[in-house]
């Protein structure tokens, strides 16, 4: 620990033994964790990342492989009126090769963005839109059974609120939701428009 309430931290598991199922194979895993945050001041109030590295289990094929993942997030106030929460994840698992030359490829990859933004127009109202993109990658010739080579979701959203008073509040908001998984699942486009009324007893 640090200022600024900074701290760090490193993990290391030489040896976790773990199985996907009851009458699976168990797997010897080892992996190293660590991960930065810190507070810097007004403008910058948190910014934070973790990674994990080593031993990965491929729980659809069964199969362990190497990989790991890292995450970024951070809390930003660029005004005194906006807030921004951006965050970044990522976990990726690599297949071996002992043939070919070759040392390793990629057969999994998942990422995630998500940014959420409040916008304080006064004491009692505000705007929060939040953005969020999902995508995932596979090689199917690392699967026996048939799977996605990729697939991606999309989230975005809008909503207005008001707070009348204690316990009491209307909201006006808009959300699209986008997703796509070709060759598998046809690509969907889905809008909603609410009104939610809000109120204490």
């Amino acid at each position: 620990a640090g200022p600024f309430d900074s701290s760090a931290y490193l993990n290391l598991s030489p040896t976790v033994r773990s199985r996907v199922n009851q009458d699976g194979e168990l797997f010897s895993i080892g992996r190293i964790a660590g991960g930065l945050a810190a507070s810097p001041g007004k403008r910058i109030a948190r910014i934070s990342t973790d990674f994990t590295i080593g031993d990965v289990i491929d729980i659809m094929a069964n199969r362990l492989g190497r990989g790991g993942s890292y995450s970024m997030s951070a809390k930003l106030r660029p005004i005194d009126r906006l807030e921004l929460e951006p965050s970044f994840a990522t976990n990726w698992i690599d297949r071996d090769h002992l043939q070919g030359g070759q040392t390793s490829e990629r057969t999994y990859k998942e990422t995630a963005l998500q940014i959420n933004s409040i916008l304080h127009l006064s004491a009692k109202d505000t705007i929060r839109m939040i953005l969020q993109d999902a995508s995932t990658k596979r090689d199917p010739k690392a699967y026996q059974q048939a799977v996605a080579p990729q697939s991606s979701r999309s989230v975005s959203s809008f909503v207005y609120t008001h707070r009348a008073g204690v316990g009491s509040a209307i909201y006006l908001g808009w959300t699209v939701t986008k997703s796509d998984t070709p060759g598998f699942v046809a690509k969907r486009k889905q809008s909603e428009l609410f009104t939610k009324f809000s109120w204490q007893i």
